[in-house]
């Protein structure tokens, strides 16, 4: 995106031997690319071979519909979305292709890990890892969103001349606030796409992914969106959506802070674990309640770590959430120490 930009805007202010680098870098990625994106046609075709109904999203997707250029984003797996009831089928269908799955778990066990959890991934010595999704959220909402919730709204796009299951528009403008809330927006790429994605659409879909940010609890992460989409990228909205906006302390409270750390960091800046226990993603909710239900959300209900790391017979099981707040601090105490 840098490459791309620069060589557009200003190419002979760059000193060669960066512009060199960054076209390297940018020819590299559209090779890499173009494999990956190949290789997810396939897996979907895999998929479907076997009745799976399967939605890509994230990735190559998401350059498409943002910049309408496959090359301008990265990616290293391929993430898919598919029902939830479908989860098990989908699981044995990549077993049997040399997939291994980075927690092996049937019966009675699995049926409670997709209760509880929101994806799985895969493995292949010889191919891309797969992130298998049956919720786009990650465990960040107390409404889950999963296929099922927006399923006869899926329209089918062009991909590299195959047609193929899309996410409709407001849905993916609100997973993107979400997705870069969870991080705590801390790549201003994930805000770029945000923003290229906005300018395609009219404004009504505008308004319906506001509308839906409001029924699922995620108004304020919304609005932290175009909040940061305006104030570091002078984004323009339309009028109607401008006139019903505002944004409260917090948010650009929040909005600032976001910004600052976002530009102090470091080349190569790798955030590990910590922003997964950050307070804003207890202070951005859309009300003190949800505050609450989100705290106690996230500090009991078990994750992946939870199931592969303490085996249990499936009558124990209830005792993750008790394990899942000591973990919490003792992953906090580290992170401390170190």
């Amino acid at each position: 995106l840098v490459y791309h930009n620069l060589k557009q805007a200003c190419p002979d202010l760059v000193p060669q031997e960066t512009l060199y680098s960054l076209k390297k870098a940018y020819k590299d990625n559209a090779i890499r690319n173009l494999s990956n994106a190949t290789a997810l046609l396939k897996m979907l075709d895999l998929l479907k071979a076997n009745d799976i109904q399967a939605v890509p999203f994230k990735g190559p997707l998401i350059a498409e519909r943002a910049y309408n250029d496959l090359n301008l984003r990265s990616f290293s797996d391929l993430d898919i979305l598919i029902r939830q009831s479908d989860v098990p089928k989908a699981k044995k269908v990549l077993s049997q292709t040399g997939y291994e799955a980075e927690i092996e778990i049937s019966g009675k066990h699995q049926q409670k890990f997709i209760q509880h959890e929101n994806s799985i991934s895969f493995f292949h010595k010889n191919h891309l890892p797969v992130d298998l999704h049956w919720e786009i959220t990650g465990r960040y909402l107390l409404k889950p969103i999963y296929l099922e919730f927006f399923s006869e709204k899926l329209a089918t796009k062009s991909f590299l001349g195959k047609q193929i299951f899309s996410i409709p528009e407001d849905v993916m403008l609100v997973y993107l606030c979400v997705h870069g809330a969870s991080h705590c927006w801390d790549r201003l790429e994930w805000l770029c796409c945000f923003v290229e994605l906005m300018k395609r659409q009219t404004e009504q879909t505008i308004l319906d992914a506001l509308g839906l940010a409001k029924h699922i609890g995620a108004k304020r992460i919304f609005l932290l969106g175009l909040f940061l989409g305006k104030y570091l990228l002078a984004a323009k909205y339309p009028d109607a959506l401008e006139q019903g906006l505002t944004y409260d302390r917090g948010i650009v409270q929040r909005g600032h802070k976001i910004s600052n750390e976002m530009f102090d960091r470091p080349a190569h800046f790798d955030s590990g674990a910590a922003w997964r226990f950050s307070p804003m993603h207890i202070m951005i909710r859309d009300s003190c309640l949800d505050r609450l239900k989100y705290a106690f959300y996230l500090f009991t209900l078990p994750t992946i770590k939870e199931w592969s790391k303490y085996p249990a017979p499936y009558m124990l099981t209830s005792f993750y959430r008790v394990i899942r707040p000591f973990r919490l601090a003792w992953t906090f105490i580290a992170l401390r120490i170190k």
